[in-house]
Parts: structure tokens; C-alpha cells; sequence
């Protein structure tokens, strides 16, 4: 899913960077321009940030739960 990039010495790989770096630079671009014109828009940015880490921690708590819940289960209720 993700490829990674070798900075060598001689910069082979380094060409191949270009894309990756062309469309975070045009994203960032854009997302200034749409917060000039709308300036509202930071809000509803940082809301969403917001939301989704909250969001991204509960699912985490509820999963560590799980894995300790299910460790101890199967610690103290083994059968032999």
C-alpha cells in the first residue's frame, strides 16, 4: 500500500519522489487558498481533526480492553 523512497547518494531514487511531493504541495496550496476565501472553514477543519482523533482513541481504549479482557480470560480459565 505505501511504497518507500531510497535517498542515495548518487540521488537515484530521489526522482521518483516527485509525485508524492507535487500533490502534497498542490493539496496544501489549495487548502490556503479555500481558508482565505472561507476562513470559517479552519473551524470546521479543526473540528473534524478533533473528531476523528477522538474517535481513533476510543476505538484504540476499546481494543486494548478487548486484548486485556481476553489475556486474563484465558490465563485464569484454562482447561486442562
Amino acid at each position: 500500500m505505501f511504497s518507500t523512497f531510497r535517498f542515495t547518494e548518487a540521488g537515484n531514487s530521489i526522482g521518483g519522489a516527485w509525485p508524492l511531493l507535487a500533490i502534497t504541495g498542490g493539496l496544501l496550496t489549495l487548502s490556503a487558498v479555500l481558508i482565505f476565501i472561507m476562513p470559517e472553514l479552519v473551524a470546521y477543519l479543526l473540528a473534524a481533526l478533533l473528531f476523528w482523533g477522538g474517535v481513533s482513541l476510543l476505538g484504540y481504549a476499546f481494543s486494548l480492553k478487548k486484548k486485556f479482557h481476553d489475556m486474563h480470560k484465558s490465563e485464569f480459565w484454562e482447561v486442562s
